[in-house]
Order: C-alpha cells, then sequence, then structure tokens
C-alpha cells in the first residue's frame, strides 16, 4: 500500500517541475529579447534540473521499494 505523504510529495515535486518548466521557458524567452538576462535563464535552468532530478530519485526510490 502507498504512503499517503509519498504520493503527496510526489504530486508537490510534479506540480513544482511544471512550474518550474513553464519559467524556464519565460526565461528563456526574455533572455533572447535581453541578452543581459542570459544569467537568470541559467540559474533558473539549472533550479528547473534540479527539481527534475529529484522527481527521478524519488521515482526510482519507490521502484526498490516496490521490488
Amino acid at each position: 500500500m502507498a504512503d499517503p505523504t509519498t504520493d503527496r510529495l510526489n504530486i508537490m515535486l510534479g506540480e513544482l517541475l511544471d512550474h518550474m518548466e513553464s519559467a524556464q521557458e519565460v526565461a528563456s524567452r526574455i533572455a533572447q529579447e535581453y541578452p543581459e538576462y542570459r544569467a537568470m535563464a541559467g540559474a533558473v535552468r539549472s533550479a528547473a534540473d534540479m527539481v527534475s532530478m529529484a522527481c527521478e530519485v524519488e521515482a526510482y526510490d519507490e521502484r526498490e521499494e516496490d521490488e
């Protein structure tokens, strides 16, 4: 049986990842128009990558627990 806390964490990570991907798209468009914002776009991209990795690790941990 799935742990409700883990389920909620997965939902929250997924929602955060959706928001981060949207922020990354916006930051990339801004950086294309205003090159001085490239560093900001890079920081947003890095943050989105970290959230994505957290989602992958959480999914990997769940698979190991099921085995």
